[in-house]
């Protein structure tokens, strides 16, 4: 089902602010990235463990079946809680699961961590902390079904 409100247009200035995050990541972090963007491509419904960020540090962890939707959600404060409060909006790291109930354990393990820890992970996959969500597919038009 195609949701024309999520239809993949991309604009000159949103172009350029790919192009401009690319070129913060690193080349293992690119090709990383690049392998979980093919990945969400396939007609498989995964789920998805991620981090959002505030702007001063502080961090979310969630799981959903639908990470660019879910992201929009909180951008758009549709359900009040943690991340409206803290305004956590930036997608800085995510994860892809087979099952829920893989990504459920795997979201209670994060939780579990120790913050330094937390950083370490997002590091390892968005060493500046960029916004991953200009990465994502955006509509069912940018998948291979």
């Amino acid at each position: 089902m195609c949701h024309p409100e999520r239809r993949a247009v991309r604009r000159p200035e949103a172009e350029g602010q790919f192009s401009n995050a690319l070129g913060l990541l690193d080349e293992p972090s690119k090709l990383y990235l690049a392998s979980l963007i093919e990945r969400m491509r396939t007609p498989v419904d995964y789920m998805y463990v991620y981090i959002l960020a505030s702007d001063i540090g502080v961090l979310y962890i969630g799981v959903t079946n639908n990470l660019y939707d879910r992201v929009v959600q909180h951008r758009m404060k549709l359900n009040r809680g943690f991340t409206t409060e803290k305004q956590c909006t930036k997608l800085v790291y995510f994860e892809i699961h087979d099952t829920p109930g893989e990504a459920i354990e795997r979201e209670k393990q994060i939780k579990g961590w120790r913050r330094e820890k937390k950083k370490r992970l997002i590091g390892s996959l968005n060493p500046p902390w960029i916004d991953l969500t200009l990465f994502l597919p955006r509509s069912d038009e940018d998948l291979d079904v």
